[in-house]
């Protein structure tokens, strides 16, 4: 879709369809970002107690056994189940969103998700999949060891 600007020149507009997965794609990482941030908050909250997390993740069933059991003054286990709660709604957004970028046909082929796709945003572990004519998936973000229920963290 082209554009008339007054000066003369033109420029590119993206169709709807794209707009608004962009928007989606956007949205997602600002969830992500958010979800990040109260993280933060908790193993800063532990921290503050005096609390060693001797596991990777504080957020897999071990350490949520880890976090209900530990003990903290009133104020810091309030801070704690506040950021749990809020993290397990921001959870459900993201998978929700995810699966909305996931089920859209793709618009426009390769050149949608070079857009769509700022790995930047994207935070280690989070994939984005889109499906693309002629192709499999692409797969925006970074790649670790991927997502999985099974919990591997071990306590010494």
């Amino acid at each position: 879709m082209r554009n008339c600007n007054p000066g003369g020149g033109e420029a590119w507009t993206a169709p709807p369809a794209t707009r608004e997965l962009r928007g989606w794609v956007r949205h997602r990482a600002k969830l992500v970002g958010l979800r990040s941030n109260l993280k933060c908050h908790v193993h800063a909250v532990l921290a503050g107690a005096g609390v060693q997390v001797s596991m990777g993740d504080l957020f897999c069933p071990c350490g949520q056994d880890l976090l209900a059991r530990v003990a903290l003054t009133p104020e810091s286990r309030a801070r704690v189940d506040s950021a749990l709660r809020l993290i397990t709604g921001l959870d459900f957004e993201v998978e929700l969103f995810g699966r909305l970028v996931t089920a859209v046909p793709a618009v426009g082929g390769r050149v949608l998700a070079a857009h769509l796709v700022d790995a930047r945003r994207v935070q280690r572990g989070d994939v984005i999949a889109i499906a693309l004519p002629g192709a499999n998936l692409v797969y925006g973000g970074l790649m670790g060891q991927g997502k999985s229920n099974a919990c591997t963290c071990r306590e010494p």
